[in-house]
């Protein structure tokens, strides 16, 4: 893994931090109830070589560190997963001999909130409703930002976790339309600025609405560039395409008794009900 590539993998999990996260030979293992692959997923940090190294071996072939990834999962009732970046190509290839299979990709866009992009894609009146939108940003969300889960697809049952999730995130910002038609939320510390959680209703799409929500969280950190999600793939007006990376998930295996030295393992931990 490249350095910057490193300290992008390094910021994601400081935006969307896990119950658990501990680091053993050159991986960062990350566990939070199951739900969402960002803080449910294995990272090596730096390159194989230094996984092996750091892991006190002279080999290990392609799979060094994976066996101690996968006791970690194991214990905790869950399939390993892998958060695999583009410039780790040996070790997508290593898991893929593996069996593990690819299940979500992502990309890192960003740009710099010196200026603001002119929208595109907006429907006839857009521009107008986005002009007039009125955008409140929140320290906690509320019952209009929660009602938009749906629309963001994420089902009911994992809601609960993900804000656990986001309560972990010392400052965040949650935006809400007035009309409860679009929301978003965005990391409020650091040198930069990560987006999550955008949601419009189907019926208002096309009109600005999230590019109005979108400003509002952003407009509190003028100056500071800024990680932007893609939306259904597409690109972000003003945003620059960083990195790619996905995720490759390995099949579930039965509990063993965690490595030797694999610190934060406990030994009757069990996924909750």
């Amino acid at each position: 893994m490249e350095a910057r590539t490193e300290r992008w993998a390094r910021r994601l999990a400081e935006d969307w931090p896990a119950e658990e996260s501990v680091t053993r030979g050159g991986w960062r293992l990350a566990f939070s109830e199951g739900v969402t692959r960002r803080a449910n997923s294995a990272t090596l940090l730096g390159s194989r070589e230094e996984a092996r190294q750091k892991d006190g071996g002279d080999g290990g072939g392609e799979a060094v560190g994976l066996e101690e990834v996968e006791a970690f999962y194991a214990e905790r009732g869950r399939p390993a997963c892998v958060h695999v970046w583009a410039d780790q190509t040996d070790l997508d290839a290593s898991l893929a001999r593996r069996g593990y299979t690819a299940e979500g990709a992502t990309l890192v866009m960003a740009r710099d909130l010196s200026e603001r992009p002119q929208r595109s894609g907006q429907g006839e009146g857009g521009a107008e409703a986005a002009e007039v939108a009125e955008v409140a940003v929140l320290p906690r969300p509320d019952d209009a930002w929660n009602a938009l889960w749906p629309d963001a697809e994420v089902a009911a049952s994992k809601v609960p976790a993900i804000l656990r999730i986001m309560g972990r995130v010392p400052v965040m910002g949650y935006a809400i339309e007035s009309s409860g038609a679009a929301r978003g939320c965005a990391t409020l510390a650091g040198e930069w600025t990560g987006v999550y959680g955008m949601a419009t209703r189907e019926a208002e799409r096309g009109k600005g609405l999230a590019g109005a929500v979108l400003d509002a969280p952003l407009g509190l950190r003028q100056g500071c560039p800024a990680r932007l999600p893609p939306r259904g793939g597409g690109q972000r007006p003003g945003a620059a395409h960083l990195h790619a990376s996905r995720f490759r998930g390995g099949l579930r295996l039965p509990l063993q008794s965690p490595p030797p030295g694999l610190t934060g393992v406990g030994a009757d931990r069990r996924p909750p009900a």
